[in-house]
């Protein structure tokens, strides 16, 4: 009896690796998605892809995570299709083999599962192994890539900073998420962004930028602080409405007008008096030490 269960164990075993050895050699073509990926400070997600397969591909993931902070250095890998999420598992490095149930279109998403302030590297690659059919001619886009512009580094409390992101490749058009201190301030489809009520300090701003196939990428996080208004440049720039600095106050000093009496007739006459005495008593003498 035991040698009769024993026997089934052993023939299973044997089934099953074979089967497993089978599927795995009658793979028709592999796909690899390449994946060398920088988060920067306050960058929270990138998308890859997307990958079309089929029920019964497979799929082999291998990444490195390094950081400037070794102890965290974490992400999250996320595998989703349109009804099927086939991978969403956080780690610092992934070697592991995962099996498609369902037909479709899949999208890769990375997430940085480390405090906001670190730089994290993401380095491998993942491989679609296609059991069936033959890779289905696509059109090739260059990754979308996008870069971020302030107009100051610099700038007194009150005063309006502006922002440009340029992105490039992928399909246009884009959408633009804004984010400001790790919150998103804007949604938009505009590459502009100005503000001018920011707090007295330091600020960070990056973008994320999205294509019309859900492709994205992230810039790189630019600050600018935000200064004291100084006595010596109280008033703000002509146009701006929105001012929360408050003026200091002007002190009016008045002084009483005074008329004063014009006394040149006065000085006048004592002088022409003056001159007259002298030439009387100049006359007198003469005609005293004359006789």
């Amino acid at each position: 009896m035991k040698k009769a269960l024993l026997k089934e164990a052993i023939i299973s075993v044997l089934f099953i690796l074979i089967v497993t050895g089978f599927q795995s050699a009658k793979a028709q073509y592999t796909e690899t998605i390449s994946i060398n990926h920088t988060f920067g400070a306050f960058a929270t997600n990138s998308i890859f892809g997307p990958f079309t397969a089929s029920s019964g591909d497979h799929i082999n993931i291998q990444l490195n995570v390094a950081s400037d902070d070794e102890f965290k250095r974490e992400v999250r890998v996320q595998i989703a299709g349109t009804n099927e999420v086939i991978c969403n598992e956080t780690a610092h490095a992934f070697n592991e083999t995962i099996n498609i149930n369902t037909d479709g279109s899949f999208l890769i998403t990375i997430f940085k599962n480390a405090p906001f302030y670190t730089t994290i590297d993401v380095n491998g690659e993942i491989v679609v192994y296609h059991t069936s059919g033959a890779p289905t001619p696509s059109t090739s886009y260059p990754a979308v890539t996008a870069s971020l512009a302030e107009s100051a580094s610099a700038l007194n409390y009150g005063n309006t900073v502006n922002f440009t992101v340029s992105a490039d490749g992928g399909t246009p058009p884009y959408i633009y998420v804004w984010y400001m201190d790790n919150q998103t301030v804007q949604t938009s489809a505009s590459p502009y962004y100005s503000t001018n009520n920011q707090t007295v300090g330091s600020h960070h701003v990056y973008v994320q930028v999205t294509d019309a196939d859900n492709n994205s990428a992230t810039t790189l996080t630019v600050e600018f602080n935000v200064l004291p208004v100084s006595s010596s440049s109280a008033s703000l720039s002509p146009g701006l409405s929105n001012s929360p600095t408050q003026q200091p106050t002007q002190t009016t000093t008045t002084v009483a007008n005074i008329d004063y009496l014009d006394l040149t007739p006065y000085y006048t006459v004592l002088v022409l008096a003056l001159i007259i005495t002298l030439v009387v008593v100049a006359l007198f003498y003469y005609r005293k030490h004359a006789k």
